[in-house]
């Protein structure tokens, strides 16, 4: 959307460090599920042209269904597929697990914890976690997952330089967390005919003599004793809810923590009055509780991090690249955060105050037992 120019040495490097990298020849195949308006797609139809291999495309249909996506790898059994956290997701929920030891690309946007486990279980083929911005050409660093292993985004590819700074500018210290900076081949041209936006992003290589530029992610990152790199979020994420500075990653993962969520997604959103408040969309499983959920975040997190309101969703919207769509979730019905049985007011007084919290939290209905907090109030 950008309008990121990118080299044709630039896709080179990338297609030679992954023919390298994941050890793709001739031998080998690779379906391809990707629309061709996400770059990653670029992967999928050149790697194999480049190494004489076979690519396998899928339809449209089957690349968004997970049912789908299972019976194609069944009847073409492809050595290799990449797609995002999200489609592997869904592919799981089919009831797909790798047997085949097909090797598992998943990139375009974090990983969980509770899929990296799933994927990476007994008897599994390799899962590598792909990351890099659209400006760096595709892919820039790589990570092969383990089994009970921490999620690291790893070290860059061939003729790619990675750099952690801190606010200053200056090379942070390990394990500190600084923006990420990347240069090397894989840098894009810039932006077309966005020469300010350009400046922004790509700056001046301060750590050479030689010069060069270098492209601010804007991505938070670490760096181990071991020289691999963990993905912390983006340095942008932050939300601020009533003051709060908060990360919906740690509010993610703590929600997650509860056994019947599936996945899930925070966001912010605004309320009936134009404030900030946390909305928790999860996919849950039988025996899914509002109240539980509530009360497993409020063990792990400080009270403002509790989503106000809790909303299950049968699956998640996605967009054509195959991320949650953020701006597709639906709005929530407040009416249905109560978990009392509903108990109308029984006076003159219990009528008012029900009338306040009507008008305030911008719901049809107050019973008697509702729980302010449950209703979205703060």
């Amino acid at each position: 959307p950008k309008g990121v120019m990118i080299g044709h040495r630039s896709l080179l490097n990338f297609l030679l460090s992954m023919q390298g990298k994941l050890a793709f020849d001739s031998s080998r195949s690779l379906l391809a599920i990707t629309t061709y308006s996400f770059d990653i797609s670029y992967m999928e139809l050149y790697l194999p042209l480049l190494c004489g291999g076979l690519t396998i495309m899928a339809d449209r249909a089957s690349a968004m269904d997970g049912h789908g996506l299972k019976e194609l790898i069944s009847e073409h059994s492809p050595d290799y597929m990449q797609a995002t956290p999200s489609t592997w997701q869904m592919l799981l929920d089919s009831g797909w697990s790798n047997v085949g030891d097909m090797v598992v690309l998943s990139g375009g946007e974090a990983i969980s914890e509770m899929l990296k486990e799933r994927l990476t279980g007994p008897g599994s083929g390799a899962v590598w976690n792909m990351y890099g911005p659209t400006e760096t050409t595709i892919w820039s660093t790589m990570s092969l997952l383990g089994h009970g292993e921490k999620i690291m985004i790893g070290g860059p590819i061939g003729n790619t330089s990675a750099y952690v700074v801190d606010a200053t500018g200056g090379l942070a210290p390990m394990g500190v967390p600084g923006e990420l900076l990347i240069g090397g081949l894989g840098l894009s041209l810039g932006y077309l005919n966005r020469p300010v936006l350009t400046g922004e992003k790509f700056v001046r290589h301060p750590f050479e003599k030689s010069g060069g530029l270098l492209y601010r992610t804007g991505d938070l990152v670490r760096r181990s004793a071991s020289g691999e790199l963990e993905y912390l979020g983006r340095m942008d994420d932050q939300i601020k809810v009533r003051g709060h500075r908060i990360e919906p990653g740690e509010v993610e993962e703590a929600l997650r923590g509860y056994d019947a969520v599936t996945d899930c997604v925070v966001v912010s959103m605004a309320d009936g009055h134009g404030s900030g408040m946390l909305v928790g969309y999860v996919r849950a499983k039988e025996g899914f509780s509002k109240a539980a959920a509530r009360a497993v975040l409020s063990a792990k997190l400080p009270l403002y991090m509790v989503p106000s309101v809790l909303v299950a969703v049968e699956r998640f919207p996605l967009t054509p690249n195959g991320k949650i769509d953020r701006k597709r979730l639906p709005r929530p019905d407040l009416s249905q955060q109560m978990t009392s049985q509903y108990v109308a007011p029984r006076n003159e007084t219990e009528e008012r105050l029900a009338g306040i919290w009507r008008s305030l939290l911008g719901v049809e209905r107050v019973g008697v037992h509702d729980n302010f907090f449950e209703l979205g109030g703060h």
